[in-house]
């Protein structure tokens, strides 16, 4: 199955949310789905690629992470629909 998981919070981070993000999308890619989060960012300004993600998150098992623009005052609304696009671009079940 291809899998969008929208997750409206910055990574990296040590919330809780983040963490329970990241592990899901781990176990759902061992389990043989194709998967990529999609989060608010830019990668560049995160300064993380998947190296430096899969440690601060202890995964194993690579997938791929989307950061996309958000405007600042609409930032989860707009978050929310670009998301959304990308997601039906990308052709998610």
């Amino acid at each position: 199955m291809k899998i969008a998981l929208i997750a409206p919070t910055h990574l990296p981070s040590r919330r809780a949310n983040t963490i329970q993000v990241m592990k899901m999308a781990q176990a759902m890619t061992v389990l043989g789905h194709e998967l990529r989060v999609m989060v608010p960012g830019s990668s560049p300004e995160a300064g993380m690629d998947w190296d430096e993600l899969a440690h601060h998150y202890g995964l194993q098992h690579r997938f791929d992470v989307q950061w996309l623009p958000a405007h600042p005052r609409l930032r989860r609304y707009e978050y929310g629909l670009t998301a959304v696009r990308h997601a039906r671009r990308w052709r998610a079940d």
